[in-house]
C-alpha cells in the first residue's frame, strides 16, 4: 500500500515538473562591471540554483542572484544571451526549469568611421545651381541606430556646397552633396579639398576628404585681340612675305576648349594672301597695286572642341606702290601734227597736254620737258590734274620755219626715275603774200622706155598756203608728147619713148596762181630714158637669231641685205616689217632690226617677223621671215607642286631610305634646281640634285610628330615649303591600289582640270604621288596629284602635236612607308590651232596684159 502511494506521488511530481518550465528576461549594459547584478531569482523558493548555457557571461549566487562574471560584455560581438536555471525545491514540485534570455543594452562605445575617408568628385564648370544630389559614401557606426551617425557637418567651402542626408537605412545614414554656387573653371579654383564630419549622438566624431575637381567645358568663344586689322605691303612682295600679325586667344583653360586654329574668309577665289598656324598672313601669290590696290577680307579663329566656337575679324591689306609703270602721254598722240597761224602772239596756245602714270605719291609726280632744235619757242605750262598746256614763246614765222618737230618728255620722280616720250609736228599756217615757187624746176626726169603715164610732178608751192591765192593750176606747151594734170602739177607721157632713138627730152610746165591778177611761174624740165625696171628686188634670207630676254631696248637683232638687178643702188631700197610689231622696229634704209620693247620669254618663246624690202619706185617687192627666238634668264623663282607635304614613316625605316621626294618646278629654261634642308634635321638629309628625303638616324627617338622645311634653289631664287612629318610604328603591310583612272582630254582644257583618279587602301591614310621616268619626265610639270584625295589634275598646257598620251606613275605610300605603283594614261585629242601661214607678206607676179586666161602667172606658197 505504501509503496503505491509513493509511486503515484514521484508520478505526481514528475508531472508537475515537465509542465511548470516558465521564462526569465533580463536586460544589462554591455562593457558592465563584473558582479553587475542581471537579474534576481529571489521569488523562488529554489534550494539550489544552476545556470545552464550562460558560462561565458554569468553566474548565480547562493541566493538567486544572477551577476556578470566577465567585464568584456561587447554589444555589437554578442547582442544576447539564452540559457536555463534548474531550480531545487524543499517542497513540490521540488524542481523546475526555467529559460533566461538576457538582452545587452547599447552604450556608445564606437565612433563614426568613414569606410573611404578619401573621396573625389568630378563636377563640369557652369553646373546648374541647385544641382541635383552628388551620392557620397556615407559614414558607418557599430553601435546601434540610437548611438550611430546622427548628422554630418561640411567643415569648409560651405558658401558653394551643401550636405543632404536621406533616411536611416541598411546601417547608414545616406549622405549627398548639392552645387549651390556655379563654378567657372577660369575664373575660380579649379579644385576644392572639402572636410565632411560625421556625428553620433554624443558628437563622436569622423572625418572624410572630399576633393571636387572642376572640369573645363567650351564656353569661351576665342577672342582677337583686335577687333579689325590693317598692314601694308609692297606690290613686287615676294610670296611668304609678312603682311601682319593676327593673334587670338581662347578663354577655356584646357585643350581642345582652349586650341585655336585660323583661316582666311572671303575676298574672292584669287587672294593673294594665306594665314599660317600661328596667325601670320603672307603673300601667296605676285601683286599689281595698279590693278587692286585693297583687299578686304575677314579672318577667322576656331577651337578645336566638339562643336567648335569661332570668332572672326577683318582685315583690310593696302598694296603700297613701287615704280613699276611709266608716265603715260595720253595727247597728244605719236606723230600727231598741231596747225598753227604765224604771228601769233606770245602764250598763243599750241597744243593741250595730257598726261598721267598709275603710280601713286612721288612714283606719279610727274615733271615736263620739251626738247627738240627750236624747243625754246615753246613752253609747257602744268594746269591742274596732269592737264597742261603748250604755248608760244614768241611769234612764229612760217617762212623762217614751216614746222616744228617737238619732243614732249615726262620723268617721275621715283626713286629710280621713268620716263616717257612723244614726238609731234606743229605745223604753222602762211599768210597769202608770196609767188608760186617751183622746187623742183629743172629737176631732170627719168623715165623707162616703152612707158607711157605719169612721169613726175611739178613740185610747186605757194607760201600764201590757204585761199585762192595758193590755189595752183598747172600748164604745158607741148601738148602732143606730154599732160600735166591742171590742179595737180603731175606731169605724163602721152607717147612712149624708144630709149635706142630718143634718150632724152624736154618739156616746159607753166604754174599759175588764182590770185587776181595771177603770178606764174615757167620751169623747163629734162626728161631722161632708162631702162625698163622689171625685176624685182631680192631680200637674203636671214638665218633665225637667238636673243635674250632682258636685253636692253634698243639692241640691234640683225641686218638684212637686199639686192636690186635693174642696177638700182642699195640705197634706194626701203625696208619694212609687215605688219608693224610692237616690239621691234626696222631701220627703213639700212635693214638693222632693232628691240624697241620689254621681251618676256614666258609670253612669247619666238616672235616671227614678216620683212619687206620696195625698190625707189615701189613697185616691186620681195619679202622673208625671221624667226626671232628669245632665250630664257632666271628671273622666276622655284615653285613646289602638289603642297601642302604630309610625311607618315614608320619608325623601323631603315637608315638610308628615301622617304619623300619633293615636287618643284621653274618657269625659266635651263634653271637647275637643287634641294637643302633648313634648318638642318636630326634625321633627315636631302639628295641636293633629286630632292628626295633620306633617312640618316633610325626614327624610334624620333617624336610623334614634327616638321621638316626644305629649301628649293634655281641659282638665284630660294622656295621654301614644310613637310609635316608623323612617325609611326610599323605594321609590314603595303597598301592595295583601288583605283587608277585616267581621263580623255582635249589638249585645249585649262590648267587645273581634272585628268584622272589614283586611290588606294591600307591600314590607317595613305599619300599619293607622282613618279616621273626617263620617258615621262619632258612633261613632268604638266600634271599634278593632290597628296590627299590622289586626284590628279593638269597643271600645264598638253600638247596633242607631242604627246597622243600621257603615261603618269602614281605612287601609294602607306603611314609606313609601304608603297604600291599604278600606271596611269591620259589620252589627249587635238584642236584646230594652226592658222595657214603664208611664206610672205606680199607676192609680186608680172604679166604682159595680153596673157592668156587662166594662164599661171606665179606661185603663192
Amino acid at each position: 500500500m505504501s509503496v503505491n502511494n509513493g509511486t503515484a506521488i514521484f508520478l505526481i511530481i514528475l508531472l508537475h515538473m515537465c509542465a511548470s518550465i516558465q521564462e526569465f528576461s533580463f536586460t544589462v549594459l554591455e562593457n558592465s562591471r563584473i558582479g553587475t547584478v542581471v537579474g534576481s531569482f529571489d521569488s523562488l523558493s529554489c534550494t539550489t540554483y544552476t545556470i545552464n548555457g550562460l558560462d561565458s557571461c554569468c553566474l548565480v549566487t547562493a541566493d538567486g542572484m544572477l551577476t556578470l562574471k566577465t567585464a568584456s560584455i561587447d554589444r555589437e560581438t554578442d547582442s544576447s544571451f539564452t540559457g536555463s536555471l534548474d531550480c531545487t525545491m524543499t517542497i513540490a514540485p521540488f524542481f523546475q526549469t526555467y529559460d533566461i534570455n538576457i538582452i545587452i543594452d547599447d552604450v556608445n562605445d564606437n565612433f563614426p568611421v568613414f569606410t573611404n575617408d578619401q573621396q573625389s568628385l568630378n563636377l563640369p564648370e557652369q553646373t546648374q545651381v541647385p544641382s541635383q544630389p552628388f551620392p557620397l559614401i556615407g559614414a558607418v557606426d557599430s553601435d546601434s541606430q540610437t548611438n550611430s551617425v546622427a548628422r554630418y557637418e561640411l567643415v569648409n567651402h560651405n558658401d558653394i556646397f551643401q550636405l543632404q542626408t536621406g533616411t536611416w537605412s541598411a546601417g547608414r545614414l545616406p549622405l549627398s552633396i548639392i552645387l549651390i554656387q556655379v563654378l567657372d573653371y577660369e575664373a575660380d579654383d579649379r579644385q576644392y579639398d572639402l572636410e565632411i564630419r560625421a556625428y553620433d549622438r554624443d558628437d563622436n566624431s569622423a572625418t572624410m576628404s572630399l576633393t571636387v575637381t572642376v572640369t573645363d567645358i567650351n564656353d569661351n568663344k576665342p577672342v582677337f585681340d583686335h577687333t579689325s586689322y590693317s598692314g601694308s605691303v609692297r606690290e613686287d612682295a615676294t610670296t611668304q612675305a609678312l603682311v601682319l600679325e593676327v593673334r587670338a586667344s581662347d578663354g577655356d583653360g584646357s585643350a581642345p576648349n582652349n586650341v585655336i586654329s585660323y583661316s582666311l574668309m572671303g575676298g574672292g577665289v584669287d587672294l593673294p594672301f594665306a594665314i599660317q598656324e600661328n596667325g601670320d598672313i603672307v603673300v601667296t601669290k605676285s601683286l599689281d597695286r595698279e590693278t587692286k590696290a585693297t583687299y578686304t577680307f575677314q579672318v577667322k579663329v576656331e577651337d578645336a572642341a566638339s562643336p567648335p566656337l569661332s570668332n572672326t575679324a577683318s582685315v583690310t591689306v593696302f598694296v603700297t606702290d613701287v615704280n613699276d609703270n611709266a608716265p603715260r602721254i595720253l595727247s597728244p598722240t605719236a606723230r600727231q601734227t598741231v596747225q598753227l597761224l604765224e604771228n601769233l602772239p606770245p602764250d598763243s596756245l599750241v597744243t593741250g597736254v595730257q598726261i598721267s602714270d598709275l603710280d601713286e605719291g612721288d612714283n606719279s609726280r610727274l615733271t615736263v620737258t620739251l626738247k627738240g632744235s627750236q624747243s625754246s619757242r615753246f613752253k609747257f605750262v602744268l594746269l591742274q590734274g596732269g592737264v597742261g598746256q603748250i604755248l608760244t614763246t614768241q611769234p612764229l614765222d612760217r617762212e623762217d620755219m614751216s614746222s616744228y618737230l617737238l619732243i614732249i618728255s615726262v620723268t617721275d620722280s621715283g626713286s629710280t626715275p621713268l620716263s616717257s616720250e612723244v614726238q609731234f609736228t606743229v605745223l604753222v599756217l602762211d599768210e597769202n603774200d608770196k609767188t608760186p615757187v617751183v622746187g623742183n624746176c629743172n629737176q631732170p626726169f627719168t623715165v623707162a622706155e616703152n612707158f607711157v603715164g605719169e612721169i613726175g610732178s611739178v613740185l610747186a608751192s605757194d607760201d600764201d598756203a590757204d585761199g585762192p591765192n595758193s590755189l595752183l593750176s598747172y600748164s604745158v606747151t607741148d601738148t602732143v608728147n606730154f599732160g600735166v594734170g591742171s590742179d595737180t602739177g603731175d606731169i605724163s607721157l602721152k607717147s612712149p619713148f624708144d630709149y635706142e632713138t630718143t634718150p632724152s627730152s624736154t618739156v616746159t610746165v607753166t604754174v599759175s596762181d588764182s590770185g587776181t591778177p595771177a603770178l606764174s611761174t615757167k620751169c623747163q624740165f629734162t626728161i631722161t630714158v632708162t631702162d625698163v625696171n622689171d625685176n624685182p628686188p631680192t631680200l637674203q634670207p636671214h638665218d633665225p637669231v637667238t636673243i635674250a630676254e632682258n636685253v636692253a631696248i634698243g639692241t640691234r637683232v640683225a641686218t638684212l641685205t637686199a639686192t636690186d638687178p635693174d642696177n638700182i643702188d642699195s640705197d634706194q631700197l626701203r625696208f619694212t616689217l609687215e605688219p608693224p610689231n610692237n616690239l621691234f622696229s626696222i631701220s627703213s634704209v639700212t635693214g638693222e632690226i632693232y628691240v624697241v620693247a620689254s621681251l618676256d620669254r614666258e609670253s612669247a618663246e619666238s616672235h616671227v617677223l614678216t620683212c619687206v624690202v620696195r625698190d625707189s619706185g615701189q613697185l616691186h617687192s620681195d619679202s622673208t621671215l625671221l624667226r626671232v627666238q628669245i632665250s630664257d634668264i632666271s628671273d622666276s623663282p622655284p615653285v613646289f607642286l602638289g603642297t601642302p607635304y604630309f610625311l607618315a614613316v614608320s619608325d623601323s625605316t631603315p637608315v638610308g631610305t628615301a622617304v619623300f621626294k619633293v615636287d618643284a618646278s621653274d618657269p625659266d629654261i635651263g634653271d637647275t634646281l637643287t634641294f637643302r634642308l633648313q634648318p638642318a634635321n636630326t634625321f633627315f638629309s636631302i639628295v641636293e640634285a633629286t630632292g628626295s628625303l633620306m633617312v640618316i638616324k633610325t626614327l624610334d627617338t624620333a617624336p610623334t610628330t614634327f616638321t621638316v622645311s626644305i629649301v628649293a634653289n634655281d641659282g638665284k631664287f630660294d622656295t621654301k615649303v614644310n613637310i609635316a612629318v608623323t612617325v609611326y610604328q610599323d605594321d609590314g603591310i603595303a597598301p592595295v591600289v583601288t583605283e587608277k583612272t585616267g581621263n580623255q582630254l582635249s589638249e585645249a582644257v585649262p590648267v587645273g582640270s581634272s585628268a584622272g583618279q589614283c586611290s588606294g587602301s591600307s591600314v590607317g591614310p595613305v599619300s599619293y604621288s607622282l613618279d616621273w621616268d626617263a620617258t615621262s619626265s619632258d612633261y613632268k610639270g604638266l600634271f599634278v596629284i593632290d597628296s590627299n584625295t590622289g586626284a590628279i589634275a593638269t597643271s600645264g598646257q598638253l600638247d596633242f602635236e607631242a604627246h597622243e598620251n600621257y603615261k603618269l606613275t602614281c605612287i601609294v605610300t602607306n603611314i609606313h612607308g609601304h608603297t604600291a605603283r599604278a600606271a596611269i594614261n591620259v589620252p589627249v585629242s587635238g584642236v584646230n590651232e594652226f592658222e595657214p601661214e603664208f611664206e610672205r607678206a606680199v607676192f609680186f607676179f608680172t604679166a604682159s596684159d595680153d596673157v592668156e586666161n587662166e594662164r599661171v602667172v606665179g606661185q603663192v606658197v
